[in-house]
């Protein structure tokens, strides 16, 4: 008859084999688990980058070497500067068409979809998996997994955005040998002049051009494409507004191509009204909007007086992800999204 002794030796190593089981079940929940949670973050964090970098590039109208551009930005997301980018597609100039149906795109003009997964250079077996460390210990075969994520990202005109309230006419755009129909983006540097001189010049159907500022109370404020707004009169900067700030920047700019009501000299015999049609990259290489605000430019070229005010400097492509999407015309301005 066996001894009591025995039994009790034989149960606490059923005991301990039991509960090494659980312990290294316990260890890869925790520390297998985690390393797959951490690289399932770093794969998604990856992805939106490069949908977003490569959505950026199209918006501006040349999606270069998108494979390059979000594997850059795929390996910037990863901690050991390490990621796949197997896939990037879409619709956008010069972007491979995507086999799956593209994502909810309304109102945008173009969309990009990229997907990261695992690269692991240190496995040279497999190196498209994270090493597991505990898990091959319960089964021999779960050695390692391949995490994958993906993210999709569209642009389109700005419809609405926080911008300086500087509206230069759409007429300024054209002269600046640029155009909508056909597509043709500005490629001179030129000056435009305050809207009030004969050297703003006119458009068709009489539209005023030249710039003015619009009356929304502060510096920085919403603009929203296909909407009207006051005229500030005069060639003086808005309160709250320092020019210095836009020196040698590209700034966002909203275009006008239609007003009503009368132009005065005050507030109280203005009522006219600019109707904003969109928004255009604009960097500012000289002004003169007054006495106390000018740079660069001692007097508005053609002129004899100087106190006549005047911009200078080019139209640029520009992209920005804050704003609403779509709802202007395309004079450049474009905003950037996530949308899956």
């Amino acid at each position: 008859m066996p001894s009591s002794a025995g039994t009790d030796r034989g149960m606490v190593l059923v005991w301990a084999a039991v509960s090494l089981v659980v312990l290294l079940g316990m260890g890869a929940l925790v520390i297998d688990v985690g390393a797959l949670y951490q690289e399932q973050r770093e794969v998604q964090n990856g992805a939106d980058a490069a949908a977003l970098a490569v959505a950026k590039d199209c918006a501006l109208d040349d999606c270069l070497d998108e494979y390059g551009t979000a594997d850059h930005y795929a390996d910037e997301n990863a901690k050991d500067d390490a990621s796949n980018v197997p896939l990037v597609c879409g619709d956008g100039p010069g972007l491979a068409a995507c086999s799956d149906p593209p994502p909810d795109t309304d109102g945008a003009s173009g969309w990009v979809h990229v997907d990261t997964s695992t690269h692991n250079p240190s496995n040279e077996a497999n190196d498209t998996q994270v090493d597991l460390v505990l898990a091959p210990v319960l089964d021999a075969a779960n050695v390692g997994e391949t995490v994958t994520a993906s993210a999709a990202a569209a642009w389109a005109p700005l419809g609405a955005a926080r911008t300086i309230p500087l509206t230069f006419s759409t007429c300024e755009f054209t002269a600046f040998r640029g155009s909508l129909d056909p597509p043709t983006f500005p490629s001179e540097r030129g000056y435009i002049y305050l809207r009030d001189t004969t050297l703003a010049g006119t458009c068709d159907a009489g539209l005023t051009g030249g710039f003015g500022w619009l009356d929304v109370g502060d510096c920085v404020s919403q603009i929203t494409a296909d909407q009207w707004f006051e005229d500030r009169p005069g060639s003086s900067v808005p309160p709250g507004c320092n020019p210095r700030d836009w020196r040698n920047r590209e700034v966002v700019i909203p275009l006008f191509d239609g007003t009503r009501g009368v132009f005065g000299t005050d507030d109280a015999t203005d009522d006219a009204e600019y109707h904003v049609a969109g928004f255009a990259g604009f960097r500012i290489l000289g002004y003169r909007f007054d006495r106390a605000n000018r740079w660069r430019i001692f007097r508005c070229p053609g002129t004899t007086s100087r106190r006549v005010a005047c911009v200078y400097g080019e139209f640029t492509r520009i992209t920005a992800t804050d704003g609403e999407f779509g709802g202007g015309d395309d004079f450049g301005a474009r905003i950037v999204k996530m949308i899956g």
